[in-house]
């Protein structure tokens, strides 16, 4: 028995130091992305995002109800026919699962928000089909905006009758950003942006700078049409004023960019946001 307790004390402190060690940096955004062009010929929210079931932002409780709904109908489908549903292997393994997503559950509403003229606007229909307004939305929607799609739905009675408590109605969000036709780069593409901030961010901040209301920063800046980065600013505070000031540094120090250029080829400035955080448990 002594040995057991030994070895299960050895084992905590172990993934104790493992949950404390993951370093602070650059996290990659996970928002999907959408040219500014393509936004008058869209007319649902899936011509948004595909695949937006597996980026809708839930409560963990709701989420695990969903995850095992899903699960659960993809076991069912193979049970029946022996085989998986998706059988062309060109298709996103994933793209059967919005198609799940949208037989379980029932819209009871669907909210766009977006940034259009430099002010915020909201637009409200029933279903994943946009009305009028919320087209008009997304045609007048800033490039740089992120759209909030905010979406209110129950599940069918079928799907929840062995999760006991998951009936009324539920919420979850996905957001969207638009993007010019063609995307500023960084020298060295994403690669060399994470080896950027792995030596100007990560390498400064020690164990040492960290506190424990350390938290997530969110940073901004401007690429200019001549590729040059302006306007940086800390919109969310790492709530540690020495990491705050390390990234800012940071940003100023970026070499020039390929500027973002429009659908006519005229180059254009492009906002960027990026999140710096724990990469880790």
């Amino acid at each position: 028995m002594k040995k057991y307790r030994v070895l299960l004390a050895f084992l905590l402190v172990s993934v104790q130091a493992f949950c404390q060690s993951p370093g602070y940096g650059f996290l990659e955004n996970k928002v999907s992305n959408i040219a500014k062009e393509k936004l008058p010929s869209v007319v649902s929210i899936h011509d948004l995002d595909p695949v937006f079931c597996r980026h809708l932002e839930v409560p963990y409780k709701d989420l695990y109800v969903l995850d095992q709904m899903l699960n659960r109908r993809k076991n069912l489908m193979v049970s029946l026919t022996g085989q998986p549903t998706i059988q062309n292997p060109a298709l996103d393994a994933n793209s059967f699962l919005q198609e799940d997503f949208d037989r379980i559950v029932v819209y009871q509403s669907v909210t766009l928000s977006a940034i259009q003229n430099g002010k915020s606007v909201k637009a409200t229909g029933s279903s994943p089909k946009l009305t009028s307004q919320q087209m008009q939305l997304l045609k007048s929607a800033d490039v740089g905006t992120e759209i909030q799609v905010s979406i209110r739905f129950k599940y069918k009675n079928d799907a929840v009758k062995d999760f006991g408590d998951a009936n009324g109605v539920r919420e979850g969000d996905f957001k969207v950003k638009v993007v010019p036709h063609t995307e500023s780069a960084f020298p060295g593409g994403k690669d060399g942006l994470t080896t950027f901030f792995t030596k100007q961010v990560s390498a400064r901040i020690t164990p040492s700078v960290l506190t424990k209301t350390t938290d997530r920063a969110i940073v901004s800046f401007i690429v200019s049409e001549e590729g040059t980065v302006t306007n940086p600013a800390i919109i969310t505070s790492s709530k540690t004023p020495k990491i705050d000031q390390i990234i800012l540094d940071a940003i100023r120090k970026m070499p020039s960019w390929k500027p973002a250029v429009d659908a006519k080829g005229k180059p254009v400035p492009q906002t960027f946001r990026i999140t710096f955080g724990y990469d880790g448990c």
